[in-house]
């Protein structure tokens, strides 16, 4: 999880063919790690390390998912650093590499530090290609044009400049609590009512109105209201409804918002 300011490529990849299955160790010039198709490699003392973290970790997930009632899945539910312990900055095997191996096989094998992952030709183009799309994007990033230093309203504004991505919701396709949503928000649009605005930051992100704006998006709207509000956390909207009900926050224009 991370605090994601934009999306810069995304793609769908087939199922793995590689290794698909599998989690084994070697001993070659270190101790390799496979995880499907990803490899670590450890010093002896790296791996040691490794291993006990481990066990101490497995420990201390099952007592701490135990205690607070922990549901795989639920977006809302986290409690991070549950087992840390330090390890050294720099590994000793291969701490500054980064390549690009063809292999016989026709696959591609990319060294990144002590990880190596294992993709087919096909997986290694279209990552290739997310980021070539990604320098693009980072291109053409552009600072989101609202500064404010309290919450404002400011309707009408182009939809692309929100950057709505949730790491937090599953794919649609199988989360039905919010395609459902999705689907009753569009209903009221198209009933010609007026919905509430979403909520983001100063920087664009969404804060809340998932559904919201998913609704308007999939309807082709080109353009969505918001409060941008620069204290504003995720979920900052919990129990206020669907539709518009013209609250107090202060309508925005050119002398509340300004450019970059």
């Amino acid at each position: 999880m991370g605090e994601i300011r934009k999306v810069l490529a995304m793609g769908e990849l087939e199922p793995r063919t590689i290794t698909a299955g599998q989690i084994w160790t070697d001993l070659c010039e270190d101790v390799h790690l496979h995880f499907r198709n990803t490899r670590f490699d450890f010093s002896e003392e790296e791996w040691a390390h490794f291993r006990a973290a481990i066990n101490q970790l497995g420990m201390a997930v099952e007592m701490v998912a135990a205690e607070n009632d922990y549901r795989e899945g639920d977006p809302n539910f986290l409690i991070q650093q549950i087992y840390n312990t330090p390890v050294k900055t720099d590994s000793k095997y291969y701490p500054n590499r980064a390549t690009l191996e063809l292999q016989r096989d026709n696959t591609v094998h990319f060294h990144y530090r002590d990880l190596r992952v294992h993709w087919t030709s096909t997986e290694f183009r279209q990552i290739a290609q997310m980021f070539v799309d990604a320098l693009d994007e980072l291109k053409n990033l552009k600072p989101f044009p609202f500064s404010v230093s309290e919450p404002t309203r400011i309707d009408g504004v182009p939809i692309d400049l929100i950057q709505p991505y949730d790491a937090g919701h599953r794919p649609l396709d199988i989360d039905k609590e919010h395609r459902d949503g999705i689907e009753h928000v569009k209903a009221l649009i198209k009933a010609g009512k007026k919905i509430r605005p979403i909520l983001v930051n100063c920087e664009g992100q969404r804060m809340d109105g998932f559904k919201r704006y998913m609704a308007q998006k999939e309807l082709g709207c080109e353009t969505i209201d918001i409060i941008v509000d620069p204290f504003a956390f995720m979920g900052g909207q919990n129990n206020q409804g669907l539709e518009d009900d013209e609250s107090d926050i202060r309508q925005g224009g050119d002398e509340e918002s300004s450019g970059d």
